[in-house]
């Protein structure tokens, strides 16, 4: 396969975004990925091809151990909500009732917000547009 047409690949793509997660501490998703340890074991493309085969459409790589490595044996292709069934564990929040109806009426960026509260921005969004089991 070209360079060109790599790109275009949804494999390909994969299997750069999983070596980005784990490799580049300037991925906003290395923390949860490289910080932790978790390496993609697959040197190079053809190795990953080979071993995982084409990504099937509507598929998403998953580990089944979450705190092992992308490698063979760990890996496999799944629905996106097959994958969000096999996540870690979270850490509870430390947010009171009070916090969480700040947070609802609070008119500054989620940006601002997360940082006041110590949370992820992601979170602070998901509390103020009630996308979260966060109660009060």
């Amino acid at each position: 396969m070209r360079r060109d047409e790599l790109r275009k690949d949804p494999t390909y793509g994969t299997w750069r975004s999983m070596k980005a997660r784990c490799r580049d501490p300037n991925n906003n998703r290395f923390e949860s990925y490289g910080a932790r340890g978790i390496q993609v074991r697959w040197n190079n493309f053809r190795e990953f091809l080979a071993d995982m085969g084409p990504r099937p459409k509507g598929k998403i790589i998953d580990r089944i151990d979450n705190n092992g490595h992308y490698e063979r044996g760990n890996c496999r292709w799944v629905t996106p909500k097959q994958s969000s069934n096999n996540r870690r564990a979270r850490r509870p929040s430390k947010l009171t009732a009070k916090d969480i109806r700040a947070i609802r009426r609070d008119k500054r960026s989620t940006y601002k917000i997360a940082a006041d509260y110590g949370i992820t921005p992601s979170h602070a969004w998901r509390i103020k547009n009630r996308k979260t089991n966060a109660t009060v």
